[in-house]
């Protein structure tokens, strides 16, 4: 079971698209939030993967832009070592833009 979270930020970079296997293709984004705990403004940076046929909604993003997105959190171990990824799931609101991709709707802020 994951669990579905979301992440409202600002796209940091944007990175080249990976082929990972024969089956497997992998492009990532880095979304750079902000929060403010007691007056404080905390900066948290994170990698969110869009996976094969969802690799394509990248090209609708810009750096610099404003994002919500939706994303599942999966952990998993290997040789001992903890991973937490976040995979893009349901749909990303961008300001500014509509579009439909496969199931994936792109929302207006």
């Amino acid at each position: 079971m994951s669990v579905t979270t979301e992440i409202k930020g600002v796209v940091k970079e944007i990175r080249d698209q990976e082929q990972i296997s024969q089956t497997l293709t992998k492009r990532a984004i880095i979304v750079e939030t902000e929060d403010e705990v007691n007056g404080k403004t905390f900066t948290n940076t994170y990698k969110v993967d869009f996976v094969n046929a969802k690799t394509a909604l990248v090209n609708s993003l810009m750096e610099g832009q404003d994002v919500i997105i939706k994303c599942n959190l999966r952990g998993r171990e290997n040789n001992g070592k903890h991973f937490l990824n976040l995979d893009q799931n349901e749909h990303i609101q961008i300001r500014g833009h509509f579009s439909l991709n496969l199931r994936i709707v792109l929302y207006n802020l």
